[in-house]
Order: structure tokens, then C-alpha cells, then sequence
């Protein structure tokens, strides 16, 4: 099934260390094949450039309609001992949240994934 993602937008922020300083490939793989950015700016905190604002669509987001505020969302990815790194799920943020600290920033969990499909992942 299909999910047309037309009306399904919103942001997420990156440290600007992930992306410029220690980029890796599997994370952003990972982040980016579930997000389709059309948008960024660079965001200031503190007068330091602290990270970047994602705007986009993915079939994770709830869907938004004209005159509607744009939410920030939480990307959580997983990896396990074996190096493996996969998408787990976005987290809707909300704008209190969002305002007063950088949880909206990706966020990268230990996990567990089964190379056994029958097993399923956890």
C-alpha cells in the first residue's frame, strides 16, 4: 500500500556535527530514506550555529493541512552490536518542547534487530 504524502510535512533539526563534522553514512542513510527534506536553515543558539532545521515530508508525520502549523518531530534510529543501524520511528514533538532544549534533534538508541526475519525485530 501506498501512502501519498502530499499533506504529511514537518522538521526535524540535526546537530551540525552530524552532518558537517563526523558525518555517518549509515545514520543519515537511515534518516533520509524515511524523510524527504525540501528545505533547511541553519538555526542559532546563543550566536553559535547550533544545527539544522529539516523541513519536508514523510509517511511518518501526521498529515497537515493549509493554514496549519508545521510540527517538529523526533527521528529515533537504532543500532545494535553489530554495527547495523535502522529506522525505528519519529516522535511528534511538542512546541514546549521544541522552544526550551534540542530534544527534537535525532536521536540514536541501542537496539536490537534479528538477522532471523521469523523472529522479527525488536
Amino acid at each position: 500500500m501506498t501512502i501519498n504524502i502530499k499533506y504529511r510535512r514537518g522538521f526535524i533539526d540535526l546537530p551540525n556535527e552530524m552532518v558537517f563534522e563526523n558525518p555517518n553514512s549509515e545514520v543519515l542513510q537511515a534518516v533520509f530514506s524515511n524523510f524527504y527534506p525540501i528545505g533547511v536553515v541553519e538555526t542559532f543558539q546563543f550566536g553559535y550555529n547550533s544545527k539544522l532545521r529539516y523541513f519536508g515530508y514523510s509517511p511518518h508525520f501526521d498529515e497537515v493541512f493549509e493554514g496549519e502549523e508545521t510540527p517538529g518531530y523526533k527521528i529515533i534510529i537504532k543500532t545494535n552490536e553489530a554495527g547495523e543501524v535502522w529506522f525505528d520511528r519519529v516522535i511528534k514533538m511538542s512546541w514546549n518542547e521544541l522552544e526550551n532544549n534540542t530534544t527534537s534533534e535525532i536521536e540514536i538508541a541501542a537496539g536490537y534487530k534479528s538477522k532471523n526475519p521469523a523472529a522479527g525485530n525488536g
